[in-house]
């Protein structure tokens, strides 16, 4: 794909995103004169295009705040934009010929692209190059283990990500580690009997 035709796709497709609520900003309300305690919640971020967690203070703040992890992904995930952009709003890797595409069929391997430094990653019908550090560095903070092995906090089978270990709280027996791109909650070592 040429960078124009890569540019034409991207503007078009910005124009059929998400519901607007999606793109409010983080807003973790207020625990001033609220009768409710406070929770974790879901936010969609629109640059990165993932649900990522928070800690809710129980009262206001934006409409951009599900109670779940799901509830949040239904509304605001399915972004046709996160079908032509890379991974967290990356641009593509370009060969020298400005073309970033390959072959659908090499993004099972992640082969097909000039640059050492690039995967080829599927988008339906097209093929993206990526950078390789960025896609690599995603689907370990994505992964269902944490670097001790030890499992990571999911929810519907999902990893749970956050910005920071400040806009997340942790279930009992899990601890905030950060990663590559994002935080998550690592199962707390088990004792050895």
């Amino acid at each position: 794909m040429s960078k124009q035709t890569f540019f034409l796709l991207a503007f078009v497709s910005l124009a059929l995103a998400h519901h607007p609520k999606c793109y409010l900003p983080l807003s973790q309300g207020t625990d001033k004169n609220c009768g409710y305690a406070p929770s974790q919640r879901f936010h969609f971020d629109p640059v990165t295009n993932q649900c990522h967690a928070f800690q809710y203070k129980g009262c206001g703040g934006t409409m951009n705040n599900y109670e779940t992890l799901t509830e949040c992904a239904q509304n605001c995930d399915l972004d046709p934009k996160s079908y032509i952009q890379c991974p967290l709003g990356t641009p593509p890797v370009f060969n020298s010929h400005d073309m970033s595409d390959c072959p659908v069929s090499d993004s099972e391997t992640g082969e097909g692209c000039e640059s050492k430094d690039a995967y080829c990653v599927s988008f339906l019908t097209i093929g993206l190059c990526c950078n390789r550090t960025v896609v690599d560095g995603l689907a370990e903070d994505k992964s269902d283990t944490c670097p001790s092995g030890n499992a990571r906090w999911q929810v519907d089978g999902l990893t749970v990500l956050a910005k920071s270990c400040d806009a997340v709280t942790c279930p009992d027996g899990f601890s905030c580690k950060n990663g590559n791109f994002f935080s998550y909650c690592c199962e707390d070592q088990v004792a050895q009997k």
